[in-house]
């Protein structure tokens, strides 16, 4: 019985979960005898580490075309015969992908491994160029160009889909689906999708078409049955009953030559033969192939009809990436689900939109832009992959689209078209739930917040911005936060607003560089989740999850709200009459349009605020996170910053003017003269507990700069001191017992010594270059010199109670510790 589960249920695309795939194939009629191929017939065998040629006149095992490093868990196979090339797909979870070769299993190449995760089935539109597979982990059909290049999604919400077949002539798509135990079919573009079959199934395995008798054949693992569906008649029938043949066993594969039926045994490792009219007894071919034979396909020079071009005809149907067949001589053209692209006017050339909507969908973790161009009528597509995507923005200049990674704690890039992934931060990134971004003075602004290092350290919220970069990191908000979460830049008044859903929910208006902050709260405010602008209204998006009554028929969500704050007269305003919000957490505005995700409907809202009418523009997403509307181009904006004269970050202000400011790391303060940022000549460097921050004394600068912040390494700070020659930066590490020292401009961190216990002082003899430090457990006073050399590492005193401060008198060449 344990056969019966494997077929039935997956193939493990994870160690330890085994899976049985199903893979539908196609058998069609007059040809040539193709380049690369023999004139006699022959069965491919996937048989999980290998693909075999098998004789169909006398089952002789004629090669072993793929074993060894290039396969490891092979399950279906198809063929293109005219251009000679072998198709396969591979379940093992450090191989799981789409894989290609010639027919005589040379030149193996990888062709598409993101976002597959168990593919079942290959079907190979071979007039087309295009290769179908199922995914049994997504409960999705997916296409992909011969060279793995634009792979597109074309059916979703499946069960457990296992076969596949393509009928490239009549442009039609045929599987089988273990879950919902149903055999469909739609146009190879996804559209008309219909059920042909959904009684009397249970785990249909393998499946062909006969092109001559317009027939579909299966077998069913579960039930030991060859079926048939005539495609003419519409009707569904019993081919055979082959369980004398297969016992206890299971039977998986299935392919179809001339007027024979081929399908395997699995215990006994067969394959044998039998009528189509199941007319008569199985016949045995070959057996001995192992206990797990999958995918089966009958390779013939006529097999495949290439006589016709197909609706694509030889030029791709002039479409820019896919060509899809929906009849005989019609197609639709189509772009890749994933990088950013979709259908332009013409409707043959893939390009980015004009306008968009881009929103994160955190339980699968893609970032993903909806067309909004019209008559766009299209799916969205994925712009990049993370572990949980919540906050989105985009840069109209270089195209790029910013996201935060909350599941890898970093925020990344990527271009519109999905290339150019690149991490953008990482370092002391917590939780990033808000971002935005001012790209006419390419700045982003983001929330942080939270503590995930090994070591612990204390927890940290902070608004923050960067330019877009990369550099010029600074801090703008720090005091009074509890959970920040949602921002929103008013670039030409001068102001950021921030969120923050903690003990005392509440809005807060800055300026850009974080002063003069005012709390902008309205009462029922618990949990401000998202914010907009548009046309002087800021908009407020309120789930109020605090209010949630959790009763023994499970929780009771309190309705979600919004609001608006008009940004001249301070009036607020109800605006979600009727608006059936469950969970909100994102917003972006334009006009009257209002984009919204729900996480209580799994949804996309578009709200119009002149009629407030609603629609769902995407459903079933899985926590949807952060939405942004968003325009392609920009036009030029003049602003204050153009032209200023600072030497390292600008803000605007709200009076049209600037302000300058230093970066968080370098070592610098800002001088007097409001500018330029310099090397203090006096300064403080005091320990944070994970931080060490220094405050210029020779300067009105008043910022505590964080000159060395949160690492991994860095969780309990308590001793600092400093080495004026070398301008570095010594400092303790109470909880992993090491001194570190880094360069006054943040760079070049390295461990001095590791072997410590708890010290609680350091200090540096400049004249002779070494350091000294107390420790609180052993009870020592030590020294080592500054240039690392341990092995000359001395303990000065010994048998002390519990030393902790440390100082010197380097001219009077005394020690003093207490």
């Amino acid at each position: 019985m344990i056969g019966k589960m494997a077929a039935g249920r997956g193939l493990g695309a994870r160690p330890g979960r085994f899976i049985a795939v199903t893979a539908l194939l196609l058998a069609v009629g007059c040809s040539t005898v193709a380049a690369g191929s023999s004139d006699a017939p022959y069965l491919l065998v996937a048989n999980a580490s290998t693909v075999s040629k098998v004789s169909l006149e006398n089952g002789y095992v004629l090669d072993v075309l793929l074993s060894g490093d290039d396969i490891q868990r092979a399950v279906a196979v198809g063929v293109d015969i005219e251009d000679n090339w072998l198709f396969w797909t591979d379940v093992n979870y450090d191989r799981r992908g789409l894989y290609r070769a010639r027919l005589d299993g040379t030149g193996v190449e990888l062709l598409a491994s993101e976002d597959i995760y168990e593919p079942n089935g290959v079907g190979v539109d071979w007039l087309a160029n295009n290769i179908y597979l199922t995914d049994a982990q997504q409960g999705t059909i997916e296409v992909i160009k011969y060279d793995g290049s634009s792979k597109k999604t074309v059916i979703t919400g499946l069960d457990i889909p296992r076969g596949i077949a393509v009928d490239p002539t009549n442009g039609y798509l045929y599987w089988g689906d273990q879950g919902k135990k149903t055999i469909e079919r739609s146009r190879m573009d996804g559209s008309d999708r219909e059920v042909l079959v959904d009684d009397g199934l249970f785990w249909p395995n393998e499946m062909v078409i006969d092109y001559r008798s317009k027939k579909l054949y299966w077998v069913d693992g579960y039930t030991r049955l060859l079926e048939c569906y005539d495609l003419q008649y519409r009707t569904h029938s019993q081919v055979a009953n082959i369980t004398n043949v297969v016992g206890n066993s299971v039977s998986f594969g299935l392919a179809l030559h001339n007027d024979k039926l081929y399908f395997t045994v699995w215990d006994e490792g067969a394959v044998y033969s039998i009528p189509t009219s199941g007319s008569s007894e199985p016949t045995l071919l070959l057996q001995g192939l192992g206990d797990r034979p999958f995918g089966l396909q009958a390779v013939d020079s006529n097999s495949q009809n290439t006589l016709e071009q197909g609706a694509c005809g030889d030029n791709n149907g002039m479409c820019s990436h896919l060509c899809l067949p929906t009849g005989r001589y019609s197609y639709k053209c189509a772009c890749p689900s994933y990088g950013g692209m979709t259908l332009g006017s013409d409707r043959r050339t893939c390009e980015e939109p004009s306008k968009f909507l881009l929103y994160a969908a955190g339980d699968t973790g893609h970032v993903m832009m909806l067309s909004l161009d019209t008559n766009a009528g299209q799916r969205p597509v994925i712009v990049a992959r993370g572990v949980r995507p919540v906050a989105v923005e985009y840069d109209p200049v270089e195209k790029r689209v910013y996201y935060s990674d909350n599941g890898m704690f970093r925020i990344c890039r990527v271009f519109l078209n999905g290339t150019g992934f690149e991490v953008f931060l990482d370092a002391g990134i917590g939780v990033v739930d808000g971002m935005t971004l001012d790209w006419r003075n390419r700045k982003l602004y983001f929330t942080n917040m939270g503590t995930h290092y090994w070591g612990g350290g204390s927890p940290w919220q902070r608004v923050e911005m960067v330019g877009l970069d990369g550099k010029q990191r600074r801090r703008i908000v720090e005091k009074s936060l509890d959970k920040p979460r949602a921002l929103v830049v008013d670039t030409e008044r001068g102001y950021l607003y921030y969120s923050d859903w903690g003990e005392v929910a509440k809005v807060v208006k800055v300026e850009l560089d974080g002063s003069n902050a005012v709390v902008m709260n309205h009462n029922g405010m618990h949990n401000p989740n998202g914010l907009a602008l548009s046309a002087g209204q800021l908009y407020i998006l309120d789930s109020h999850a605090r209010l949630d009554v959790v009763t023994e028929n499970g929780t009771q969500l309190a309705p979600g709200s919004l609001d608006k704050i008009d940004l001249d007269d301070q009036n607020v305003r109800n605006t979600n009459d009727g608006l059936g919000l469950q969970t909100p957490f994102g917003i972006s505005v334009k006009g009257s349009q209002i984009f919204i995700s729900d996480w209580g409907t799994s949804a996309i809202h578009l709200i119009d605020s002149d009629t407030n009418q609603k629609s769902v523009l995407v459903t079933d997403v899985g926590s949807p996170m952060g939405v942004k509307y968003a325009e392609r181009d920009a036009a030029p904006v003049q602003n204050p910053c153009r032209s200023h004269d600072c030497s390292d970050i600008c803000v605007p202000t709200p009076a049209q003017s600037f302000r300058c400011l230093c970066p968080d790391i370098g070592g610098k303060v800002l001088d007097d003269n409001g500018k330029n940022c310099r090397r203090p000549t006096k300064f403080l460097l005091f320990a944070d507990y994970a931080e060490i921050r220094m405050l210029g004394m020779d300067t009105q600068d008043s910022y505590a700069y964080p000159v060395v912040q949160r690492h991994e390494y860095f969780t309990n700070l308590v001793a600092v001191t400093y080495d004026s020659r070398e301008e570095n930066i010594y400092f303790s590490n109470v909880d992993s017992g090491m001194i570190m020292r880094v360069h006054l401009n943040g760079t070049g961190a390295s461990v001095v010594y590791s072997m410590a216990d708890v010290v609680d002082g350091l200090a540096i003899d400049p004249v002779g270059r070494n350091l000294y430090w107390t420790d609180y457990t052993s009870g020592t006073v030590e020294m080592m010199p500054l240039d690392g050399n341990v092995s000359s590492h001395v303990e000065l005193i010994s048998g002390l109670d519990k030393p902790r401060a440390i100082g010197l008198d380097p001219n009077q060449r005394y020690l003093f510790f207490h």
